[in-house]
């Protein structure tokens, strides 16, 4: 009856840490893993997230709702000092990760690979281009990587031209950009629209996209 327990409570410690193993083992996107499978000299682009995400410095930076406190003095310190704070946040989380990743690419770019890194401070996560199978390695058994994804890549259908008759009120020929006159709201004259205008800055040239998972209309 003691073998029974004392062997019970083995089975208990030994499944208590693989879970606690299991639990640090950053997620590793099911696209990478069947796309070394399939070809182990496959490159790919990957975002790499740390485990201490930014949590941990926007929680001493509570919003403030305070009408004009985002252009106040004190407010743009509080960006000031956030924005310091995450910058040195992601050099300390991303450090050890950082010098093992550069070891890979001084090997891989004799080979002519041109693996590239990105460390990005606002999100705690590191960018890298072309990764091969030798970054993949390195994800495994980590505790300061939460999950590392495969770059997405959407492609865009092309933009059609605007219809040449459309003869609504205040259409914009697509020849002719200038602004059309209207009421600036409170929103453009904080930027300073007119003045840009002035100065014959009318977005000529420029194509616009927008991606959103939808509009509100209380802020449209």
């Amino acid at each position: 009856m003691a073998q029974l327990a004392v062997s019970s409570i083995s089975i208990a410690l030994l499944a208590l840490t693989f879970v606690s193993v299991s639990a640090f083992e950053p997620r590793i996107d099911p696209a990478l893993t069947r796309a070394t499978a399939a070809d182990p000299s496959a490159r790919f682009n990957i975002f790499i997230t740390m485990r201490d995400g930014t949590d941990a410095v926007l929680q001493h930076f509570p919003s403030n709702s305070k009408a004009g406190s985002f252009n106040s003095e004190a407010g743009a310190q509080q960006r000031t000092t956030l924005r310091d704070a995450l910058r040195r946040h992601a050099e300390i989380s991303q450090a050890e990760l950082l010098q093992e990743l550069d070891e890979v690419v001084t090997s891989v770019d004799a080979f002519g690979a041109q693996m590239q890194i990105t460390s990005f401070w606002i999100t705690n996560q590191i960018y890298v281009k072309n990764a091969d199978a030798s970054v993949l390695e390195l994800m495994y058994d980590r505790d300061d990587v939460i999950r590392v994804d495969k770059e997405v890549i959407v492609t865009l259908d092309v933009v059609s031209e605007a219809n040449p008759d459309a003869s609504a009120a205040g259409a914009i020929d697509d020849d002719d950009l200038s602004p059309v006159p209207f009421d600036l709201g409170y929103n453009l004259e904080l930027i300073r629209v007119a003045d840009v205008w002035a100065n014959d800055v009318n977005g000529s040239g420029v194509v616009v996209g927008h991606i959103d998972t939808g509009d509100r209309k209380s802020v449209v």
